[in-house]
């Protein structure tokens, strides 16, 4: 059985990672949060990956929602395209023409002896004494493991599995209402074969997803979609987030 985090328990918790362990750190975890991705392929992100200026203002323009970012190193060695919601890309870009700017420079500073250069890579500490150092994927889990209090079962896989179940539970909701109806009118088989086929759009953004984590999602959709109002967007609620009062 998934026992799904509250969105509020995760938002939380990420206004916690912001508070003790810094604004770059926070931004990594939300980008596994809201799009399913693995630490391992999170750290490995480079700059140059993430859209510039112009194309995020042209998405915006077009009225979309997502933006994507091309992911090259993965678990499996097979290069993928993962859609981020766009408010999220456009913080991190603004991120990387500013204040990792000023990271990069201080790493450069603090090295000019051994002329070390900053990494290219996405994510670059802001901890004092360590501007600029590359973020690592233990780093991050130890953002999900020692961070508390947090979600019950905690992890950056597990917050890939929540990621899941909350995009299926929106898309699911975003059809039944299609119809006018509800998961229960629908019925257990409707829910299992639409269910079936977002997985499958599923599977691009996440790399993988084996049978029988396909069988697990499919088992728990019949139970979870007894209670619509858990059906809601996995990343709205992340809207408020800044404006809310800090959480120590």
């Amino acid at each position: 059985m998934i026992f799904l985090p509250r969105a509020e328990e995760v938002r939380d918790w990420l206004r916690r990672v912001k508070v003790q362990r810094g604004y770059a750190k926070a931004l990594a975890c939300r980008l596994i949060v809201e799009t399913g991705l693995r630490k391992q392929e999170l750290v490995a992100l480079t700059t140059a990956q993430v859209p510039g200026v112009e194309m995020l203002a042209h998405l915006q323009a077009e009225g979309r929602d997502v933006a994507p970012i091309r992911v090259t190193v993965t678990k499996g060695q097979r290069a993928r395209t993962i859609q981020v919601p766009l408010p999220l890309a456009v913080e991190i870009r603004n991120w990387i023409d500013t204040r990792r700017l000023t990271l990069a420079h201080r790493f450069n500073r603090r090295n000019r002896d051994t002329k070390k250069t900053a990494s290219e890579r996405l994510f670059l500490s802001d901890a004092p004494g360590h501007e600029g150092t590359v973020i690592e994927h233990h780093t991050i889990y130890r953002c999900f493991y020692e961070v508390k209090p947090r979600p019950r079962k905690w992890s950056p896989h597990f917050a890939r599995h929540a990621f899941a179940c909350y995009f299926l539970l929106h898309a699911l909701e975003g059809e039944a209402k299609t119809a006018n109806a509800s998961f229960r009118d629908l019925g257990a088989d409707w829910v299992q074969s639409r269910g079936r086929f977002w997985l499958n759009m599923l599977r691009r953004q996440l790399g993988h997803v084996s049978q029988d984590t396909t069988d697990i999602y499919l088992r728990w959709l019949v139970t979870a979609t007894g209670i619509s109002e858990v059906a809601v967007s996995w990343h709205k609620f992340l809207e408020d987030a800044e404006d809310a009062p800090e959480v120590p």
